[in-house]
């Protein structure tokens, strides 16, 4: 009897838990909606591929309490191993790289690998060797790459040192470590200052980081994306082994244009808005 009422207790829950997941994503939305109605002169139709990324949204608030991140307003931005040999890379908003020295990390469950400065976040983490090449790509469409071996490893108190030279109110918005033999592609999509973030799919291009002559440490980078009329930004890039996938904010995959494309060119236009780039979906 007492092993059928624990499988009813257990039973009871699940069915709360999941009925209080629904209620969720479905307060998301119709927020979303209303919102839509505020500015749009257009009947807005709800989609079920909506539901998706809100329950992505709330899997991911989920884990972020599960590793103690809920109210420190953080996000997970890479998987590394800490067992093993190779340097964590780090990448900030403001600039800064560091290469975090394996080994002889604090034996507790959570703790800091950079120093930030007042304003600062990382944007990017990956673990490579010597022979890896890191990759800075700004919202003014500046790329930098630069062998990873101009970064000294430092240890976990460290605030690391000048990465890319920002120009004026620019920031990163993509940092990464390459293996520079392998087929490595940049993307960057670039939208109008004009309109609301997420509703105008805007143009993006898929480049070969080979077309990227490389630069020192600390340097401003090279053109990675002509603006056009109304544009002044990125808003997002991506750099990584090919092929480059790309999955929209309503949880569709979304397609890009074929690699090839000049460095400095302006893109294509895409037939959706794309949320995020990577190698699988």
């Amino acid at each position: 009897m007492r092993v059928l009422r624990a499988i009813k207790l257990l039973l009871i829950i699940s069915v709360t838990v999941f009925a209080v997941a629904g209620g969720y994503v479905s307060f998301i939305v119709q927020q979303r909606q209303e919102a839509l109605r505020e500015v749009s002169r257009y009947n807005v139709v709800w989609a079920v591929s909506q539901a998706l990324p809100e329950y992505i949204r709330l899997e991911n608030r989920i884990a972020a309490y599960g590793l103690g991140l809920a109210d420190k307003k953080e996000r997970v931005v890479g998987l590394v191993s800490l067992g093993s040999d190779l340097p964590i890379a780090l990448g900030t908003v403001q600039g800064i790289v560091k290469r975090v020295a394996a080994g002889g990390y604090p034996s507790r469950p959570d703790f800091e690998i950079i120093a930030l400065k007042a304003g600062d976040e990382v944007v990017g983490a990956s673990q490579g060797g010597d022979g890896d090449e890191l990759v800075f790509v700004t919202s003014d469409a500046q790329l930098l790459h630069f062998g990873a071996e101009q970064v000294r490893p430092q240890g976990v108190a460290a605030g690391g040192m000048a990465g890319i030279k920002l120009g004026p109110q620019a920031t990163v918005i993509f940092f990464g470590a390459v293996d520079p033999a392998s087929n490595v592609v940049v993307v960057t999509v670039s939208t109008p200052l004009d309109t609301l973030p997420g509703t105008d799919p805007g143009r993006a291009k898929v480049s070969a980081l080979r077309e990227f002559p490389g630069k020192g440490r600390a340097t401003g980078g090279v053109r990675a994306h002509s603006f056009l009329k109304g544009e002044a930004a990125l808003a997002l890039a991506w750099v990584g082994q090919a092929p480059a996938l790309a999955v929209g904010t309503d949880g569709a995959g979304r397609t890009l244009p074929d690699a090839g494309a000049k460095r400095d060119g302006s893109g294509t236009p895409l037939d959706g808005v794309v949320g995020s780039v990577g190698r699988s979906l």
